[in-house]
């Protein structure tokens, strides 16, 4: 928010309709094979690999989609509100259209389900979905960020209410050490981010999603 690399109104709406499946998945996840959870994560996160090296392309067929369907899509949006000039605190403007939101609602959908569940997902299957989408990444990443916070705290707290049900201890001594590193971590991100070329940026996330495919692969084998 400080850094201005988040788009609010795009939040919002993505908050709006990420929410539910959370708040069902995270019922449904008491019932669920738990190595079963592990595989499906792993198989999103290298679709979202393979979807961040092919984001132009996908966005091309998304678009041709549309058009077939007599649907808005991006160049028409110009000069309409959809249309969206960003500024952050370093002054580099991004100029992007808030368009192709069905690749969105699939991503935050399908992430969604895996938050509720593990805890974990959304915000990997949100930021593809928004830098397939054509939002600029940094963006993305920014407001992907209130969005994974929205829906975390909803998640953990029906895992919560969930877990004092059924008699199961709050693990308070994971949640103290989680924290702060988290709140560490979130700070000097976007310090790394504002001097990272977009292009490696993606690279990165291309990366960190195969490393934590092939961990949680093994977590499930074993």
């Amino acid at each position: 928010m400080r850094f201005g690399l988040v788009d609010k109104k795009m939040a919002f709406r993505s908050l709006t309709g990420a929410v539910p499946v959370v708040i069902i998945s995270s019922v449904a996840a008491f019932y669920f094979p738990e190595k079963l959870i592990y595989f499906l994560i792993s198989l999103a996160l290298l679709i979202s690999v393979y979807s961040l090296g092919h984001a132009e392309r996908i966005k091309a067929f998304a678009d041709e989609l549309a058009s077939k369907k007599s649907l808005t899509i991006t160049h028409q949006h110009r000069g309409t509100p959809e249309n969206v000039m960003l500024t952050d605190r370093n002054g580099k403007v991004y100029n992007y259209c808030r368009c192709a939101y069905r690749i969105r609602l699939f991503g935050y959908s399908l992430g969604g389900i895996f938050q509720g569940m593990s805890g974990f997902g959304i915000g990997e299957m949100g930021v593809v979905s928004m830098i397939v989408s054509g939002i600029p990444a940094k963006v993305g990443v920014g407001t992907n960020h209130i969005i994974v916070a929205g829906t975390a705290i909803v998640a953990s707290t029906a895992h919560l209410i969930g877990s004092s049900a059924g008699g199961s201890a709050t693990p308070w001594n994971i949640i103290a050490m989680t924290v702060p590193a988290v709140i560490i971590g979130g700070q000097l991100a976007p310090y790394v981010a504002a001097r990272m070329n977009t292009a490696v940026l993606e690279k990165v996330l291309s990366v960190l999603f195969v490393f934590l495919a092939i961990a949680l692969l093994y977590i499930g084998f074993r």
